[in-house]
């Protein structure tokens, strides 16, 4: 809300029974902006306010030039009478930009001028201190919030530079890390059953570390894939046809419901295409061993926004609260950052994702995307 609000609010509340025009004026007498009290007719508001351009300014130059200022420091009211109108203007206590002065005219009466005079000094005190006031809200607002950005921001630079130096670490391990486990392959094909037993379950841990590094690293690197529009709807038939087998190999029935026309999106389709595969992989390891198991992948629209459910029979989640912290997992190979990537991949796109689940019934994720999505930093 500007000062020149505030003036016209006072002016349009003002109790005073008679019509009058507040008017804010610069240094020079030049009007800023004007508020009308009471019924005005338009003719008399552009008599008035061409009489107040005429007489004022040099009314402005008189002040300027003697300073009327009584002792008390108090600002002296001026009070002139020009074509039929009274006009009683002064100081303001507090110069608000280009704003100097506040004027107050109405139709010359009997009325005892001074009490137009009191008229001025109150709303330019009543405005002044109003918006002194708000101002001050605003700046102790501002520094509010300013304060909270700056500790956001130097948390996020703490953050980025942990993540390059994990990211530098993770790398590192790697190469050993595949170095040794092709040394060992070598060494299970020369040992007898036994140590080659010993052997593969190493491979078989190393494996899982590696594993780990590589979602560790898809985390921590920029993404250099650009927003592209394509059909949603064939990035679900493309993740259907690549898991079709596990699931079948699992005794597990995998049902696609896709509608026959193209869901357009501007998305990231290798990071999308991700998410469905982990989301749809972790409801076929629930529903494993379970009787008359199924996996469901929707894909709808609405207006604005693309909507993917991955429904299963399986056997729950028992700590929903836990599912998208990093590294948690029930799953005995699991690296605990699976729905934690897919969460930071759909927030990045401007997405949601939500869970529902009842142990031992089954659960229903749903991703909610934006058709025109936009990366978030």
């Amino acid at each position: 809300m500007s000062f020149f609000e505030f003036v016209r609010d006072l002016a349009a509340t003002h109790p005073d029974p008679d019509p009058f025009l507040c008017l804010v004026l610069d240094a020079e007498g030049g009007v800023m902006t004007s508020a009308a009290h009471g019924e005005w007719k338009k003719d008399e508001i552009v008599a008035c306010l061409d009489a107040a351009s005429r007489e004022i300014p040099a009314a402005a130059a008189q002040e300027a030039r003697t300073s009327p200022r009584m002792e008390s420091g108090v600002s002296a009211v001026a009070v002139l009478r020009t074509d039929g109108w009274h006009t009683a203007w002064t100081r303001l206590p507090v110069a608000v930009g280009r704003a100097r002065h506040l004027a107050v005219i109405r139709r010359a009466s009997d009325e005892d001028p001074r009490s137009l005079g009191r008229l001025a000094l109150h709303l330019a005190h009543a405005a002044t201190q109003a918006w002194t006031s708000c101002e001050r809200t605003l700046v102790r607002r501002s520094q509010c919030v300013i304060e909270r950005m700056r500790k956001k921001l130097q948390e996020f630079e703490k953050v980025s530079a942990l993540a390059q130096l994990c990211a530098g670490i993770a790398h590192e391990i790697r190469n050993p890390l595949t170095t040794a486990r092709g040394f060992l392959q070598l060494f299970a094909e020369r040992c007898d059953e036994k140590d080659r037993a010993y052997l593969e379950l190493t491979i078989s841990e190393l494996d899982r570390i590696r594993e780990l590094l590589e979602d560790f690293m898809g985390l921590c690197r920029p993404d250099r894939e650009e927003a592209a529009e394509v059909d949603m709807a064939e990035i679900a038939r493309s993740v259907h046809r690549f898991l079709v087998p596990e699931a079948s190999l699992c005794d597990i029935g995998f049902e696609l419901n896709v509608p026959d026309h193209p869901i357009p999106a501007a998305v990231r389709p290798a990071q999308i295409k991700q998410v469905l595969i982990n989301l749809v992989q972790n409801a076929l390891q629930a529903c494993r061993g379970q009787s008359h198991a199924a996996v469901r992948l929707d894909v709808d629209e609405q207006e604005d926004r693309v909507l993917v459910h991955v429904v299963d029979n399986g056997c729950g989640i028992e700590h929903m609260d836990r599912i998208f912290r990093p590294f948690y997992t029930t799953k005995s190979t699991g690296t605990g950052l699976g729905l934690f990537v897919c969460k930071h991949i759909i927030e990045s796109h401007g997405g949601s994702i939500s869970v529902r689940s009842q142990v031992g019934a089954g659960t229903t994720v749903t991703v909610q995307i934006p058709k025109c999505a936009s990366r978030r930093a």
